[in-house]
């Protein structure tokens, strides 16, 4: 039973490794959806609410971009909180 779960560690390891690399040396620009999810994460971090270029957005689910602008102050930029959260949720 223990050799399974450190068989299965080993492959979440592995594959959250591998998507990592992916994500944080893709030379690809932000897409539109991408792009969306920020402009609503800096509405929060401001302080404007659940909007994207001051209009209430009702297009999109408000999880990724809350947790979006949960790390924008750890990063520094909304570009890199998007980095980040990409490595750490998958799609």
């Amino acid at each position: 039973m223990r050799s399974e779960w450190l068989t299965g560690l080993l492959v979440v390891g592995l594959a959250s490794g591998l998507r990592a690399a992916y994500v944080l040396w893709d030379p690809s620009a932000p897409n539109n959806d991408q792009l969306a999810y920020a402009r609503v994460a800096e509405s929060l971090v401001a302080g404007q609410g659940f909007a994207r270029d001051g209009t209430p957005e009702t297009h999109i689910s408000p999880l990724f971009p809350a947790l979006h602008a949960l790390l924008i102050p750890i990063a520094r930029s909304e570009i890199q909180a998007g980095v980040i959260l990409a490595v750490l949720v998958p799609s």
